[in-house]
């Protein structure tokens, strides 16, 4: 080693020092970064895991509000969606001059858990008579939502004249227990 010069010293210092750091980085310092993500990660699932209690609160809650909405859309004297309908349909009418021209079976349809009856209703007035009564049902809802209105204009041929008539669709979510 005596005999080596300066500059084949720093090339045998640098390959030393390489070597000692590939094996200093494959003894200790991998398995230390390793260690680090596995913290992190551990860290992650510890956060989530303590929110957990929070998170199951808040979806139980919401899980309430949607049943105690189902459970009043299904009212506890068990009538029908359509004999509630056809109550407020006929009293709305006798006392606003409004005629019922078509209320029609209820659609009814079963999915998983779940009943959702959908009624039609045609009445025949004024628009606005049809809109009030609209904006009746979609105050109250406890005969159902309503999902669709349209109004058309109909020729009466015995008179000549136009008619208005509103299509109104309701429908109610109803759990089966």
């Amino acid at each position: 080693m005596k005999n080596w010069s300066n500059k084949n010293k720093l090339i045998m210092l640098a390959v030393c020092f390489f070597i000692v750091a590939i094996l200093v980085y494959s003894l200790a310092v991998s398995e230390t970064i390793s260690a680090r993500k596995n913290l992190l990660a551990n860290t992650d699932t510890l956060v989530s895991i303590n929110k957990a209690p929070e998170s199951i609160a808040r979806i139980n809650e919401e899980l309430g509000k949607i049943d105690r909405f189902i459970g009043s859309m299904s009212d506890t004297a068990a009538t029908s969606t359509q004999e509630m309908l056809l109550e407020k349909v006929s009293r709305y009418c006798s006392e606003n001059g409004v005629i019922l021209k078509e209320f029609p079976q209820p659609l009814i349809t079963t999915e998983k858990e779940y009943t959702i009856e959908t009624c039609r209703i045609d009445l025949q007035g004024g628009f606005l008579k049809l809109l009030r009564f609209i904006n009746l049902l979609e105050k109250e809802r406890k005969a159902g939502k309503v999902v669709s209105a349209g109004f058309n204009c109909i020729k009466d041929m015995e008179n000549k004249q136009y008619k208005l008539v509103a299509s109104i669709y309701i429908q109610s979510i109803k759990r089966i227990k």
